[in-house]
């Protein structure tokens, strides 16, 4: 690319994902999570091969850029990894800068989002350090920040979520997704007692966690202790063990006290600010229940969840941040009706595509202009499970029709097959709606309509809509859809509205294109890996598809 004045480079790592994101002359041009370049699922090793990756492909050197912002302590800096990295680039230790971790957040979540004034509330499952900041409060505005006030830590309710994830034999940190949709088949009320003895929340004063309960784990987070929490809790699950209805139960009643907490800080944000609008940031905001339920019933008219609202985001927001302090003053973004694009990550020519293909054997033909939807919706309609991979790969945990698995919503028992033999993961486990943003209405219910353009909402079908979609409505008639619009992009909304002219049906069943246990694919050669590996019938890639049997 061109000689660019002003290229900083965001990085976060220790805390949550690594990630690299590189702003370049007022735009956010590249951001990728490490583990999609190393292949080690949750890696929260420092991002030198995403950065490495960033810079090749936007055409930068190492000189090239004025600033490198990380988010996080100071200490990160001295990680055997950047310090290797930055003696082979040359990168002089003026040019390093720190930045606290929520003050990354917080630019995160203003930075990309399509308000010029909003209440803003960042929240982390643990306070930086153990002992700082666990969130913040307050209104962004054209004329900067005003009236932010601090959350205390050290644990918030992340945490707690986390000891419950922990405690129904899954990984905290990482497989609360499970419990999200576990909670969909139990009854929350079992717990109600048990949870009034374990846990004040209080909006103002926090959260206070019954003596004797709870117990710091070695890194940092919480757990229960053993006798007590059996006592109140029943006993722990075993990871191996069936899931029994106390479990569901229990990741029901976890979900409900999220969703009140969020549900009781909007309305005292609201009531602090008189502001319409609200930016969420944070890992707490990765719940899309209890984005739902904020959008759908908070005090707030619009509720804005970034892409990647997790640590990993912080990238993002330390970017912003070194381009400010070098002076930048014009808007952090062009800012449209949903914000900016989540396709940060890489892009690979034709050849390579080629490459991994002819590589591993597989049969391949072009599509000519047209071709692509056509038979991508054929193949659909007949009940096949496609691999879809186009342009940039997606920042943030959600795929959004760049690294997607798609198929049929109409197809009943899709959702079981998908779970069992393409994904490899529990049959409780749901799949996302990918809609066209001018059909909601029609299909989900509210007379508010939120968008939800990074799949960062489950809101409820329509009830006399739900069994014409059953491989996408959840067992409590809800859905975590992606409202896909012009800012979407054109090949994901082409084969929607394909689908949709050919069906009568303007969505269609999205999952990430992945295997359990593996980060989303970025490259060609994942992307070949994961369709043999999987249950998949086809990969659209690029121009190309490659089917089973071989094509003709």
């Amino acid at each position: 690319m061109q000689h660019s004045e002003m290229v900083t480079v965001g990085l976060h790592w220790g805390t949550g994902l690594g990630a690299a994101a590189i702003w370049v002359d007022g735009r956010l041009a590249f951001a990728a999570a490490e583990e999609r370049l190393t292949r080690r699922k949750g890696s929260r090793a420092c991002p030198v091969h995403a950065l490495a990756a960033g810079l090749q492909m936007l055409g930068l050197t190492a000189a090239d850029v004025r600033r490198f912002v990380v988010a996080g302590a100071s200490t990160l800096q001295q990680d055997p990894d950047w310090q290797h990295w930055a003696a082979t680039h040359k990168v002089a230790a003026p040019r390093v800068l720190s930045v606290p971790l929520m003050a990354a957040q917080w630019a995160q979540a203003v930075g990309l989002s399509p308000f010029d004034e909003a209440a803003v509330w960042c929240s982390e499952a643990h306070a930086v350090a153990g002992g700082g900041e666990l969130g913040r409060r307050g209104v962004q505005s054209r004329d900067g920040v005003r009236a932010v006030r601090a959350e205390p830590g050290p644990h918030g309710m992340g945490a707690v979520y986390g000891a419950v994830t922990r405690w129904l034999g899954l990984r905290p940190d990482g497989d609360e997704w499970r419990v999200m949709g576990a909670a969909a088949w139990g009854d929350p009320g079992r717990y109600a007692q048990a949870w009034s003895v374990a846990l004040a929340d209080d909006p103002e004063r926090g959260l206070r966690f019954a003596p004797g309960l709870w117990e710091t784990t070695p890194d940092g987070g919480l757990q229960w202790a053993p006798e007590p929490a059996e006592t109140l809790f029943g006993p722990p699950r075993h990871p191996e063990a069936p899931w029994e209805a106390a479990n569901f139960d229990l990741a029901a009643s976890v979900q409900a006290l999220a969703e009140g907490h969020v549900l009781a800080r909007l309305h005292a944000l609201h009531e602090q600010t008189g502001l319409r609008r609200v930016c969420l940031g944070g890992s707490v905001m990765l719940n899309s229940l209890a984005n739902g339920r904020a959008a759908l019933e908070g005090p707030f008219d619009a509720v804005y969840v970034p892409f990647a609202p997790d640590a990993s985001g912080c990238a993002i927001g330390a970017a912003l941040l070194g381009a400010q302090q070098l002076g930048w003053t014009a808007p952090l973004v062009e800012r449209g009706e949903a914000g900016v694009s989540s396709c940060l990550g890489r892009a690979f020519a034709e050849a390579e595509v080629m490459a991994a293909l002819d590589g591993a054997g597989l049969s391949w033909r072009r599509l000519q202009d047209g071709e692509r939807e056509a038979e991508a919706v054929a193949r659909l309609q007949q009940g096949q499970v496609l691999g879809w991979f186009q342009d940039r790969a997606e920042f943030g945990p959600r795929a959004l029709g760049a690294r997607s698995i798609v198929a049929d919503p109409r197809q009943p028992g899709m959702q079981d097959r998908i779970n069992r033999a393409v994904k490899f993961r529990e049959a409780f486990r749901p799949f996302a709606p990918a809609v066209l943003a001018s059909a909601q209405p029609d299909w989900f219910e509210g007379t508010r309509q939120p968008a939800s353009p990074y799949m960062d909402k489950v809101l409820p079908f329509r009830a006399h809509r739900r069994a014409e979609v059953p491989a996408v409505v959840h067992r409590d008639g809800t859905g975590r859809l992606q409202t896909v619009d012009a800012h979407a992009p054109a090949r994901w909304r082409g084969l929607i509205e394909a689908f949709a002219r050919a069906t009568g049906v303007p969505m269609l069943l999205d999952t990430s294109f992945n295997v359990d246990g593996e980060p989303v694919v970025d490259s060609p050669q994942d992307a070949v890996r994961t369709f043999q590996a999987a249950g998949l019938d086809a990969l659209f890639i690029g121009d190309l598809v490659a089917a089973r049997p071989p094509c003709a």
